[in-house]
């Protein structure tokens, strides 16, 4: 009973005029059926636990940055495909903005959660072509901020995991034709956190630190 309003619209118009029915537009629908899987897993669960932080430590006007912190990231992919990682922060609007840092920071800082209206802090996730590995050979990162279209040239600096930019990796360096089909990656996930300045938080109460994110794989 539902669909009978369309139905009926669908038969008024098709009875009108035909100068009333030229009008029309289309649907494109795309997408990717891929042979091959790909997943991500961290050793000992992706737990990052900074354990019970004095709020007398806490900087008065400037965010007090943590001891950084490694997960040991990997990808195994059921044959060889061509893939990159991003970033989904479960905590999206409660990040603070880094202290003297410019728009690509602020864009890939993830949130540690809120205390009511207050923001506690932020973090950043990289990736470590330098302790990394595909297929058992070096890996060298390059990232995209435009979907794919174009690409970093490949090389074996740090690169942010973000929810707005996907780094992928290849055998080579120097050059900006995007990832390799890889089965197998390995690397270091760098995570530095900061906590806002004591002078935007209330530090009347024990607050949870509370940073949530998912790595994402997504198929070229």
């Amino acid at each position: 009973m539902k669909f009978a309003p369309t139905l009926i619209a669908a038969a008024v118009i098709s009875a009108m005029p035909t100068a009333f029915a030229q009008s029309t537009t289309d649907i494109s629908v795309t997408g990717t059926i891929t042979p091959a899987a790909c997943r991500p897993t961290f050793v000992g669960g992706g737990v990052v636990d900074f354990g019970r932080i004095a709020s007398h430590d806490l900087e008065e006007d400037a965010h007090t940055p943590l001891p950084e912190k490694a997960l040991a990231l990997t990808v195994v992919c059921d044959g060889p495909t061509r893939f990159a990682l991003r970033s989904v922060d479960n905590r999206e609007g409660s990040a603070t903005w880094p202290s003297g840092a410019g728009a690509r920071a602020a864009y890939r800082a993830h949130g540690l959660g809120m205390s009511g209206e207050e923001k506690l802090g932020h973090y950043l996730l990289d990736i470590e072509p330098a302790n990394a590995q595909i297929d058992g050979a070096t890996a060298y990162a390059t990232y995209t901020q435009d979907q794919g279209l174009t690409w970093s040239n490949t090389a074996d600096a740090v690169h942010p995991i973000s929810p707005l930019e996907l780094v992928g990796f290849s055998f080579n360096a120097g050059h900006s034709a995007g990832p390799d089909p890889v089965t197998h990656l390995a690397s270091a996930l760098r995570i530095s956190a900061h906590v806002a300045p004591a002078q935007e938080l209330s530090l009347t109460d024990e607050v949870a630190l509370d940073g949530s994110a998912v790595i994402e794989v997504v198929y070229l």
